[in-house]
């Protein structure tokens, strides 16, 4: 009876430790659900070639490590939205919450929407950093540069020597290829050219749907402050040099572009 009694309280304890974890954004560890365990996805066909040919919900390759979830993928991949960008300060996306125990990976999302998933938002920030992203099932697990995401490393514009700030305290955008098919310019090169322009943090104006990535929360962690992000990025907008720019301004802001670097001076005769 006391052996009996023991596993039960152990049981119970490593159940509130995970549920604990899991609220706290701590390398939570809940069991996969059946309906994604069941499902399969084929592999990569010769016919998907391109994100053009990749299904808004993804696709991935039989012996994915991780669930393919389809409704997490048609929220990265939403490609245009004509929804009115709401003007947030960065500290809206650092403090919000894991949503708890009302969300199921896979499951829908109305948990995340009631704390604004889906939301189109504008917030400023520096930008310290652009990867060149990796194949996901979202995109079909293409591997080619034009066919992945870039993922946007954000620091608090508030705060001091950006960048230096560690990235676990890092908020996180993300260009998608589905909108550089009609947005070209939001890529990984541009961003990352004017980055370093800046030496290393630019400020930037970043509007794009508000997102939980849920995949991070039950699967690989991050190194950033929590999986809320911007994502897909719709429009970037950075300050140049010598420039004064603020939230509630238009004044000074530049569409994301190219960087040309400038001519040498001609030396004189």
């Amino acid at each position: 009876m006391k052996q009996k009694l023991a596993v039960t309280l152990l049981l119970i304890f490593v159940l509130a430790a995970a549920s604990d974890a899991r609220r706290s954004g701590s390398q939570p560890i809940p069991p996969t659900p059946q309906h994604l365990k069941d499902l399969k996805c084929v592999d990569i066909k010769p016919n998907i070639s391109n994100i053009n040919d990749c299904p808004l919900s993804g696709c991935s390759k039989s012996d994915e490590p991780h669930p393919f979830d389809t409704l997490l993928n048609e929220q990265k991949n939403i490609p245009a939205s004509n929804k009115t960008a709401q003007p947030k300060d960065y500290s809206y996306l650092h403090n919000l919450p894991n949503p708890g125990n009302n969300y199921v990976e896979g499951g829908d999302r109305q948990a995340l929407r009631d704390l604004g998933e889906g939301n189109m938002i504008r917030v400023v920030a520096y930008a310290t950093r652009v990867s060149k992203g990796s194949s996901e099932t979202c995109n079909c697990n293409l591997t080619t540069m034009a066919d992945k995401d870039n993922h946007i490393v954000l620091i608090d514009p508030e705060g001091e020597n950006p960048d230096s700030v560690s990235e676990d305290e890092s908020q996180t955008a993300e260009f998608t290829p589905r909108v550089r098919l009609t947005h070209p310019t939001l890529k990984w090169a541009n961003l990352n050219a004017w980055i370093e322009d800046a030496d290393g943090a630019l400020l930037v104006r970043v509007t794009g749907l508000q997102m939980f990535d849920s995949h991070h929360l039950f699967h690989d962690p991050l190194h950033r402050h929590n999986n809320w992000e911007i994502h897909p990025v719709f429009h970037l907008e950075f300050c140049p040099k010598g420039k004064i720019c603020t939230k509630n301004s238009n004044a000074n802001w530049v569409d994301l572009k190219p960087f040309v670097k400038p001519k040498p001076k001609s030396k004189p005769h």
